[in-house]
């Protein structure tokens, strides 16, 4: 029910007089550009705390938010080899763009929550939260081929992934855990009650936001008639082992009830990422009615 357009490509071409072969280009090309923002929330009337007499009101509300850009700035140039053949490579700088939010609430609240026989209760609850914000900066390149004759045309890009991390900005990452009354649901043995919370930000933070080596082919061929254009194109996406994207070092000051519940938090501001590989195919098919 929301619309919403962005360029997806801006770009500028020279040719040089003295260099009729050459081309040279100034690009701007918007990779990707999505955004999710989900929530649900439950609630029912069950018996969740065993050990306790009654039902509860239990209640739990997820709410995620995703904003995922990447766009490329850079500049190329490209030689007519002969007729037909043509070959070019540029040079971008990626700028990834990359805000998440994650909030889990869970409580539940007995029906009656009068003391009787010898119970005085209290509401059970859990929270998690994440938050996670930047912008990098990183360097790749393109080489490419192109064929072209009267009524048919190919051609082949390879991306490099990218390298260096060039600078970052808008660092942000938060997490918080923590639970209140929750028992054992096998013994009914209360479990630790605990807050973990940790912030850290800008200078602190170290980012790395890879993107994956990508080839792609395609081609066209129009029919002697010229009313009709037939296209295919083909493109792999290599895939990313899973790495450390965002990192820091913690400010945690725990108890030892703490340590020996949850165990090590050495990673607790860490956000991994990674990569299956991906092939796309695509078709397409031009007429010209008249």
């Amino acid at each position: 029910t929301r619309f919403y357009a962005v360029p997806r490509s801006v770009s500028y071409m020279h040719k040089p007089r003295n260099h009729p072969g050459w081309s040279l280009e100034f690009a701007y090309l918007n990779v990707a550009n999505s955004e999710f923002n989900g929530i649900n929330f439950t609630e029912k009337k069950i018996d969740i705390l065993t050990h306790l007499p009654g039902i509860e009101n239990y209640q739990a509300y997820t709410d995620l938010k995703t904003e995922i850009r990447t766009d490329f700035f850079g500049a190329g140039g490209s030689i007519k080899i002969n007729e037909n053949l043509y070959a070019g490579t540029s040079m971008f700088v990626s700028v990834n763009s990359k805000y998440t939010l994650y909030q889990l609430d869970i409580i539940a609240t007995p029906e009656n929550t009068l003391p009787t026989d010898g119970y005085i209760f209290n509401n059970a609850q859990y929270e998690n939260q994440e938050m996670m914000k930047f912008n990098d900066y990183r360097l790749l390149w393109k080489l490419g081929m192109f064929y072209k004759k009267p009524r048919f045309s190919a051609g082949l890009n390879i991306t490099t992934p990218s390298v260096g991390g060039i600078y970052s900005d808008g660092k942000k990452v938060m997490r918080k855990q923590g639970q209140n009354n929750i028992t054992n649901p096998e013994t009914g043995d209360p479990m630790l009650n605990f807050v973990v919370i940790d912030y850290a930000e800008k200078k602190e933070i170290t980012v790395t936001a890879k993107s994956p080596l990508s080839i792609a082919a395609g081609c066209t061929y129009t029919t002697p008639d010229l009313k009709r254009i037939f296209y295919s194109t083909v493109e792999y996406f290599a895939g990313i082992a899973s790495y450390r994207m965002v990192e820091t070092e913690e400010h945690l000051n725990l108890d030892e009830g703490i340590l020996m519940s949850k165990g090590n938090f050495n990673d607790w501001l860490t956000f991994t990422d990674g990569a299956n590989p991906v092939f796309n195919v695509a078709l397409g098919y031009r007429s010209y009615l008249k």
